[in-house]
């Protein structure tokens, strides 16, 4: 077995980390890409033995011929790694209560049988003792995979577990993250855009998930509490009701629609000070009527199922009320003072950015804008039209100087960069039209919940198509593409594969909220000696299991820089 490192890619975690715990335990499928190359070479190894020692799968009670035959299918399972310069070191560690078996291991590594001396040794044992050197071996094959993790977008919202997600990050050796939308959104609220703010604490409410404000990350919304009961004490919140409510401490509904209401004032202060970001229509308190309690879109108008606005001031929506800024003032110096988000997004403009690419992937969480021409759309940054590559990067060197200038007051466009990433119709991470949070609220009528979306995302079975993009982004056309964003509806027989193997999604539903639109609970794809695997992940039994989807033989060998 080659030394290289595996590169492993998943996306799209979702705050889940007691999946990130079970797919870090084994090894994100790599211990199943190990299994399946041994028995393809050793068709009579004891499959179900080798599965309960590396995979932790139940085994039928045995005699003992049979575990003589599984501890010599075992050690020759740890011997496909003997090439690796770490083979000796982490058997010095492992063996250290058991020395004598390094001798055994290493008669077997040269000669690839044992003598009759060392299998009469093997025989003398118990079948207790050879159940633990056969969990000794599993230990000691753990530690010898190696592997580059690349997260392909969005740790974040969701789930309870991002920021349990980033500390095991930290210690892992190698990692690589392609900023999701949520991230960025999570990184524009560190760097101090009160946009961004609001939206995140948002959220975190609609989703239920306020300990990863409040115990994770220190940041109290007692501010925002004492704010909602005194605006919104005998306001209508039913379309707020969330899966706090459970929790009589806090005013859950009342808190979700008042920093709501806070967010679409700033975004639309974000809007009219940034023209060329062509989102006027996304000023959505300017196309209410107040007195008719109806909103308008595109010529269409639809009745609001809420038309209580205690705090808006109809001639200027854009205008918060002191009490508003003060608690959205006292939320900024919150996320900018936490040590533990701070330290985290450290971590991610470490170990990260919007694009990755060597010679055999090109890594991005979204898309890569485009017209209905299907050529590279353009975007304005500090003046310039950018599209393609040169759109990721520009984007990329805005978030990196408002996050360096985040106790400044001269980074606003900067931060302003960090929102539109979140929800920008030429944004890479968000690949949509627009996004219809308001409506989605306000509105019954679900014809003004549709978002559209770019039509890159059509185009991603012409192989022609995804070439050029490849070329683009990367500098070759035959890189292959790795995206996220987009869950894959395996149920129905979306494939993740697309365009001939030249682009692959590989969104499969980590988060709770996409498993019955997936039919799986995520997905994991393995760049693994000479082979490309796709593996579908589930639960059973508590137990995480990892089935094949697609098995295809490697290219090009490079490391993602």
């Amino acid at each position: 077995m080659s030394a290289r490192p595996s590169k492993v890619f998943i996306s799209d975690l979702h705050g889940q980390g007691e999946m990130f715990d079970a797919l870090l335990e084994q090894r994100f499928g790599l211990l199943e890409a190990v299994l399946c190359e041994h028995v393809s070479k050793n068709p009579k190894a004891p499959i179900a033995a080798l599965r309960h020692y590396l995979l932790n799968e139940t085994l039928a009670s045995l005699d003992s011929s049979d575990h003589f035959i599984h501890l010599t299918a075992m050690m020759e399972v740890l011997l496909s790694f003997k090439h690796d310069r770490r083979f000796w070191p982490v058997g010095v560690e492992v063996f250290a209560s058991c020395s004598w078996f390094l001798n055994i291991i290493d008669e077997y590594a040269i000669t690839g049988k044992l003598d009759e001396q060392r299998r009469e040794a093997i025989a003398l044992l118990d079948d207790q003792d050879r159940d633990q050197l056969c969990r000794y071996i599993a230990k000691a094959v753990k530690s010898l995979i190696s592997y580059r993790l690349h997260v392909v977008g969005d740790i974040y919202d969701r789930g309870p577990g991002a920021a349990h997600i980033l500390d095991l990050l930290e210690v892992l050796p190698a990692v690589n993250v392609q900023w999701g939308n949520h991230d960025v959104l999570w990184m524009g609220a560190a760097s101090g855009s009160l946009a961004c703010i609001a939206t995140v604490v948002r959220l975190c409410l609609k989703y239920g998930d306020t300990s990863t404000l409040t115990e994770d990350y220190g940041i109290s919304l007692e501010g925002l509490s004492e704010f909602s009961q005194s605006c919104y004490s005998n306001s209508n919140t039913r379309c707020f009701a969330t899966e706090e409510n459970n929790s009589a401490l806090l005013p859950w509904d009342k808190m979700h629609k008042a920093i709501a209401i806070i967010q679409f004032k700033l975004e639309e202060q974000i809007i009219e000070r940034n023209p060329n970001f062509a989102m006027a229509d996304r000023a959505v308190l300017q196309h209410i009527d107040f007195f008719q309690g109806t909103f308008s879109s595109n010529g269409l108008i639809a009745e609001l199922v809420d038309t209580d606005f205690p705090t808006i001031d109809k001639d200027s929506t854009s205008a918060l009320t002191e009490a508003e800024w003060l608690v959205i003032e006292a939320l900024k110096q919150q996320f900018i003072g936490s040590e533990r988000l701070q330290k985290h997004v450290n971590f991610l403009f470490a170990n990260g950015s919007l694009l990755a690419s060597d010679d055999q992937f090109t890594l991005f969480h979204g898309c890569c804008p485009v017209d209905d021409g299907l050529e590279p759309a353009a975007f304005t940054v500090n003046n310039r039209a950018l599209k393609g590559r040169a759109l990721f990067d520009a984007l990329e060197l805005q978030l990196r100087k408002a996050y360096s200038r985040r106790n400044s007051l001269s980074c606003q466009y900067l931060s302003d960069i960090a929102w539109y990433l979140w929800c920008g119709p030429k944004s890479p991470l968000f690949g949509r039209q627009k996004m219809t949070t308001f409506e989605r609220y306000f509105i019954a009528d679900k014809a003004f919940h549709q978002e559209g979306k770019n039509p890159y995302f059509d185009a991603r079975d012409d192989e022609a198509f995804i070439q050029s993009i490849a070329l683009e982004l990367s500098g070759n056309r035959h890189s292959v593409l790795v995206n996220g964003h987009v869950p894959v509806k395996l149920r129905r027989g979306e494939p993740p594969k697309r365009a001939n193997g030249k682009l692959y999604c590989i969104d499969g539903g980590f988060a709770q909220a996409y498993r019955n639109t997936t039919g799986a609970a995520g997905m994991v794809m393995l760049e693994h000696g000479s082979n490309i695997y796709l593996f579908k992940v589930a639960e059973s039994n508590n137990q995480v299991c990892f089935q094949q989807l697609e098995l295809t033989r490697s290219n090009a060998v490079g490391e993602v820089k």
